[in-house]
């Protein structure tokens, strides 16, 4: 598991360790996409998630949808699979940051649909058969 969302890594550094991971036999890779520092996923439908000012550390550009399936290629092909976490609606004051509102909020829902249609047809489920939301850590009322 690489917590990205955390604490960013290139692409290149990721194939490196997934190289590394099927050399060890590994065959599962843990994607964590997003957390309370940032959003790194490209994003076209509200690209103000990706906003450097909104990220509390790692200013990278998202990882972009084409570098996504790149990576996920990468791993098949070292018969890795990856399961991608977009944590929601825990680990999300990214979100609040870049909207002003929280993310289980009506309006909050209205953009995560549109963020999980988005992010399913940029990675098809041949690509990404598994999406994990996480949904730890959450205190709604």
């Amino acid at each position: 598991m690489q917590a990205c969302g955390r604490n960013f890594r290139s692409i290149e550094r990721l194939k490196k360790e997934l190289s590394l991971a099927a050399q060890l036999k590994v065959n599962l890779f843990h994607w964590h996409l997003t957390d309370y520092p940032a959003w790194h996923i490209e994003c076209k439908c509200y690209p103000q998630l990706n906003a450097p000012q909104h990220r509390t550390r790692d200013k990278e550009d998202p990882y972009t949808y084409a570098q996504i399936r790149e990576l996920f290629a990468y791993a098949a092909e070292r018969g890795i699979t990856i399961i991608p976490e977009l944590d929601m609606p825990g680990h999300s004051a990214y979100f609040e940051r870049a909207f002003s509102f929280k993310m289980h909020t009506p309006e909050g829902m209205k953009i995560v649909s549109a963020l999980l249609d988005e992010f399913c047809k940029e990675v098809p489920s041949d690509l990404c058969p598994i999406v994990h939301f996480g949904a730890d850590e959450v205190r709604i009322p």
